[in-house]
């Protein structure tokens, strides 16, 4: 039986590797798959996907001054592809998409949520539009049960409506070469320094960056040859993170905007940690799958998709919320206890192979599209 046609609407995003694995996995299982890129320059994967041959277009997009030429040009777009099917990612692609989609009477209308709760918040404004969106889905993509919570708990939307269907990834290609490995530690002067304890999280408050400064210069005082790695380095926390980088000596600290090749950088770290603020402040979280697929033994607040999986001192160290002396104490156990590590690493890794390989994530769409 010939599948449907599939039309994916995705908003500023410029490389995603997730995104490539999931668009690539389902045109294999049999759609036909178009895609629309919604942003203000042209995005990487537009051009990775018109050399796969895949049929897709681009819309230049600002802001706000630009929504309405964009509407009309997307409106144009859906009428020539005729899709079965309309998937959203992301804010301005379900703002435009669902309701042009609705007007074009396209019954399966799928949104895929990617944000939590920081609208509500942050953005008090933003969570009309949500509601919008919420309203114009057919079926809404929970990323995480934190998600699905937040809609059914807080936004009104009914549970029937909502499928949580995790992230999936290309595991087999998270590895890293030695060489590269090597290469960062030369260019950030990592050599020497022990332990390396890295954070990949951008500077806003719900990350919990915040909290994770005071702990590492408690850990100073047992390591005096430690080094914390901040990467991602930029947002609108920044000024209140450096200041209390201030109370550390700058010798002991190296901040990274941007690495390209964040996987070898994770293999720089002997500890990792990510640490946001209370469980609803991720919507999935990919970086505990990226730590853990890399076998980086990691301390963890459960937040977004942490909470579907992550097991204390099973595949990795779980602390409250807000914590610094118990990030502290975490950090030191897994340096201390090579058994313990050793374990956490193993269990890791295993449970990223069996909760989130494209695999499983393309075998739940499909169940969700071919209900049409």
């Amino acid at each position: 039986m010939k599948k449907s046609k599939i039309c994916f609407i995705v908003s500023d995003v410029n490389k995603s590797h997730q995104l490539e694995a999931l668009f690539n996995g389902v045109r294999d299982t049999g759609y036909e798959v178009s895609l629309v890129f919604i942003s203000d320059s042209l995005p990487e994967l537009f051009l990775t996907f018109r050399k796969s041959g895949f049929l897709v277009k681009f819309i230049e997009c600002h802001g706000k001054t630009d929504m309405l030429r964009a509407a009309l040009q997307l409106y144009r777009i859906l009428a020539e592809i005729k899709p079965d099917i309309v998937h959203t990612h992301l804010f301005k692609a379900a703002f435009l998409g669902l309701p042009i989609a609705k007007l074009q009477k396209i019954k399966k209308r799928v949104q895929t949520r990617h944000h939590a709760d920081e609208a509500h918040l942050y953005y008090p404004h933003a969570v009309r539009y949500d509601r919008f969106s919420n309203w114009l889905s057919s079926t809404i993509v929970a990323v995480s049960n934190n998600v699905s919570k937040i809609l059914v708990e807080i936004e009104g939307v009914r549970p029937d409506k909502i499928k949580v269907v995790h992230h999936g990834f290309n595991l087999e290609d998270f590895v890293a070469e030695p060489s590269k490995i090597l290469a960062l530690k030369e260019k950030y002067q990592l050599n020497g320094c022990y332990p390396v304890i890295g954070a990949v999280s951008r500077f806003t408050h719900w990350k919990g960056v915040q909290h994770i400064i005071p702990a590492f210069k408690a850990l100073l005082k047992k390591y005096p040859k430690a080094i914390l790695v901040l990467a991602n380095a930029t947002g609108d926390y920044k000024d209140e993170i450096l200041d209390l980088l201030k109370e550390i000596d700058e010798s002991r600290y190296i901040m990274i905007e941007f690495e390209s090749n964040i996987l070898a950088l994770f293999k720089t770290f002997d500890v990792f940690i990510h640490v946001p603020v209370n469980e609803r402040s991720e919507a999935f979280g990919q970086i505990y799958v990226e730590a853990l697929a890399m076998g980086i033994p990691s301390v963890f607040t459960l937040s977004g998709v942490a909470s579907d999986f992550i097991k204390d001192k099973e595949n990795a160290l779980v602390v409250s919320h807000c914590n610094s002396q118990e990030i502290t104490e975490a950090v030191a156990r897994i340096l201390e206890d090579s058994s313990l590590s050793e374990k956490i690493i193993v269990q890791g890794r295993r449970d990223v192979k069996k909760f989130f390989h494209i695999d499983e994530m393309i075998k739940s769409l499909d169940s969700i599209y071919s209900d049409v």
